[in-house]
């Protein structure tokens, strides 16, 4: 994004620092996102080695619902049903197919649990309901960064 009038992007900013070494980025981007960054903005892709890893299995995506949920939920009671879980991850992957999963089921679980800290009557249960706000929320952009044309 454009943080002010300048015509160069926080992209384009970063990358000097990126190539020194002075910066580390860690990220998750899907196959397709890691295929259009050469494209899209070839100083930033060669600034940062992309690393592909083998894609995890619902069991570890699942962990990591249930320790984002728990993290949100600050040391607050929290029930979570596997159903819910299974259900979050099974609307994640239907819903958001352009998001990198273990970061989406994440941001998903954090949201869930702030539905249900909204939600007076859910007495600390995470139920679909709470999913469903989550995924109904808007898309926080503000991790979103563009390059500027080539």
């Amino acid at each position: 994004g454009r943080a002010t009038r300048d015509p160069r992007s926080v992209a384009d900013r970063l990358v000097p620092a990126l190539v020194r070494g002075d910066l580390v980025v860690l990220g998750e981007l899907t196959g397709e996102g890691a295929r259009r960054l050469p494209r899209e903005c070839p100083a930033l892709a060669r600034a940062v080695p992309l690393v592909e890893t083998p894609a995890l299995g619902d069991d570890d995506l699942l962990r990591i619902a249930a320790h984002a949920g728990a993290t949100a939920a600050e040391g607050a009671p929290l029930e979570t049903p596997a159903t819910v879980l299974e259900g979050a991850l099974a609307l994640t992957r239907h819903l958001l197919p352009h998001r990198a999963l273990p970061g989406a089921i994440a941001t998903v679980a954090r949201r869930a649990v702030l539905a249900l800290r909204a939600d007076d009557d859910a007495a600390g249960t995470l139920r679909h309901a709470h999913v469903i706000t989550a995924l109904a929320a808007r898309p926080d952009r503000s991790r979103t960064t563009t390059c500027s044309p080539p």
